[in-house]
């Protein structure tokens, strides 16, 4: 993920550990720098709420637009009741989660999505979809190929 001073409205939903570095930001309309030409944005992330999508925008260099559609199971599958989306791997797996009163004993994940992108054109920016209803979070972002 990008140093956060170069994230585009950085004050949207930011959560930070006891060191005050950022762990992961709320996919809530922010919008983060993008890099070289490549095939692919690849996200980690997981839904709260969910399973979740939204609706995200590249902006490339030459001022064109494309939107993508990101979707993230919920993190726990619905407490075990889901399956993964098939867009989606599962990239860490915990048997708890953390929460106010104490840890709570329900398998948690982590996912590992992508979406396509021009492999001629250079990104300027991406702004990350705003569900409607739920929180997708996300842990990284990267372009591949």
């Amino acid at each position: 993920m990008p140093n956060p001073k170069s994230l585009r409205n950085a004050k949207q939903r930011e959560h930070s550990d006891a060191d005050n570095a950022p762990t992961r930001w709320w996919a809530g309309g922010l919008g983060c720098p993008g890099g070289d030409s490549l095939l692919k944005l690849a996200f980690l992330g997981a839904g709260v709420y969910g399973p979740l999508n939204g609706t995200g925008t590249v902006t490339y260099t030459d001022g064109t637009t494309q939107t993508f559609t990101l979707s993230f199971s919920d993190w726990t599958l619905n407490g075990g009741s889901r399956n993964p989306l098939p867009t989606e791997n599962v990239v860490a797996k915990m048997t708890y989660r953390n929460k106010a009163s104490g840890p709570e004993s329900v398998n948690t994940h982590v996912f590992s999505t992508s979406v396509p992108i021009d492999p001629t054109k250079t990104i300027d920016m991406v702004q990350l979809p705003k569900p409607a209803s739920g929180y997708l979070h996300i842990f990284g972002m990267a372009t591949a190929s």
